[in-house]
């Protein structure tokens, strides 16, 4: 279960307020900009969420944040030098 820190006043919680939700309700709540989720872990575990065109990420059919595939990490950090010069 996530912990999410509030961002605008609710019927759940207030702006401020950090509390845990379940995996649908905080990925529901993060896409209406309500929540934010905070990383309690940041430095020992962090993963790469796949984001849309518009900066929001990924949600699958059932609510979860898709990761970044291995295939397209590999390829991101593959990348040609151009010569400047």
């Amino acid at each position: 279960m996530p912990k999410v820190k509030y961002l605008k006043d609710l019927c759940s919680g207030r702006a401020g307020k950090v509390c845990d939700l379940t995996d649908f309700e905080a990925n529901i709540l993060v896409q209406l900009g309500a929540v934010e989720i905070i990383d309690e872990n940041a430095g020992s575990n962090t993963r790469e969420l796949l984001l849309n065109l518009n900066g929001s990420p990924v949600v699958d059919d059932f609510g979860a944040f898709v990761e970044v595939p291995e295939a397209i990490e590999s390829t991101a950090k593959k990348g040609r030098k151009l010569n400047k010069g």
